[in-house]
């Protein structure tokens, strides 16, 4: 059961390969014992899912099946590591207690502005970080090594 709910909203739009969209939820979005047990039973449900809208879509165009999000996953495997060096802390991480974003932001406009110092420990990331999101950053990056994206 879900401790709590942090709602995220980037506001990004791309045109991309479901990889993106995939490893951005795999890593924020699903628990670690999940994902590691049922990642490819997600990633058929996935693929089961488009090939339903699709369909009833009557999309006629190409649509990837279970092999092409596999290899497209392996292909943007570095993505899940941009995410833990970005967004991880954010989405997993105790923020309670961090300093709202546009007050450091325009904090650190004025200290530019007149030379002082601009403090970047009312932002500190590494300080929100829970066992949860550390987990999910150590099985991020073995995953990177043992995949060869690093």
């Amino acid at each position: 059961n879900p401790t709590s709910v942090k709602f995220l909203d980037l506001q990004i739009s791309a045109v991309s390969t479901p990889a993106r969209d995939l490893h951005y939820f795999l890593t924020t979005s699903v628990r670690l014992e999940v994902r590691k047990k049922y990642k490819n039973q997600l990633l058929q449900e996935y693929v089961n899912t488009l090939n339903s809208y699709t369909s009833r879509l009557q999309y006629e165009g190409s649509v990837p099946d279970i092999d092409y999000i596999k290899e497209d996953l392996r292909k943007k495997g570095i993505f899940p590591l941009e995410l833990c060096v970005s967004i991880i802390q954010l989405v997993t991480g105790d923020t309670q207690d961090l300093a709202d974003l546009e007050d450091v932001i325009k904090a650190a406009a004025e200290a530019e502005k007149s030379g002082k110092q601009v403090d970047t420990k009312s932002w500190d990331l590494s300080k929100v970080m829970n066992p949860n999101t550390v987990s999910i950053i150590k099985d991020v990056v073995t995953d990177a090594v043992e995949s060869g994206t690093i």
